[in-house]
């Protein structure tokens, strides 16, 4: 018996960590922010492990010509992690019309930003649209999660599902006091 409840105190915290798990990855925007990285630079990190010792070696391969000079990569991606980040995320967007304003005005900005710059950032004319394309259409999707407050709902929603779970499933030191102490 005593078995059995160190095994469901276990699973208890294994939902937990599963939860925690969920929401951290929920708010995680690194994996978004390095594909957009490599979408600017073409560029990708390999990791191999040498055949001796067995450490491990990052080697930076190209696989496809820049979208910017360094100086324009540097802005491109500092204009797309300043949106799309687990702060911005946890925002409330009132409405559906502020959430349009907002990418309208992100997308004019972004218009503006390039076309004055694509020159000094050494951007090819026929990559100007293509480029304002893909990150206005990436910032919009992430930018829908806050809309009425939507995503942190959510959030409580899992916590809760995680809370439901440890109290509905005590076991242990609990099961002693309910049986009348010790």
């Amino acid at each position: 018996m005593k078995e059995q409840e160190e095994n469901k105190s276990f699973e208890v915290q294994s939902e937990g960590v599963q939860d925690a798990g969920i929401l951290a990855l929920r708010l995680e925007t690194e994996r978004l922010v390095n594909r957009f990285r490599v979408y600017l630079t073409g560029k990708i990190i390999e990791t191999t492990y040498d055949e001796e010792t067995g450490e491990p070696r990052s080697t930076e391969l190209t696989i496809a010509k820049p979208k910017a000079n360094a100086q324009g990569v540097h802005f491109l991606l500092n204009f797309f992690e300043s949106i799309v980040n687990p702060q911005t995320v946890q925002g409330n967007l009132i409405n559906e019309d502020r959430y349009d304003s907002i990418v309208k005005e992100i997308h004019l900005g972004l218009i503006q930003d390039i076309v004055n710059n694509m020159y000094l950032w050494d951007i090819k004319e026929d990559e100007v649209e293509p480029l304002i394309n893909n990150v206005v259409n990436t910032i919009a999707l992430f930018l829908t999660r806050p809309i009425e407050n939507k995503e942190r709902e959510s959030y409580n929603q899992t916590i809760r599902h995680q809370e439901t779970n440890s109290i509905s499933n005590r076991g242990g030191f609990a099961n002693v006091l309910q049986r009348g102490g010790v």
